[in-house]
């Protein structure tokens, strides 16, 4: 996620679904049992659940 955050304000086009790669990100922590350690990641769930 912060890899997808540098890339896109730098002005890459990474083709990359940002909804998809969150949930991705989501359902990943969640198997693990583990908070995702991503700034990126811990920000943009922050201000959606907001």
């Amino acid at each position: 996620e912060d890899l997808f955050y540098l890339l896109s304000h730098m002005g890459f086009e990474t083709g990359i679904d940002l909804e998809k790669l969150m949930q991705a990100s989501q359902n990943i922590s969640n198997v693990l049992n583990r908070k995702s350690l991503s700034n990126y990641a811990n920000a943009y769930w922050q201000t959606k659940c907001a």
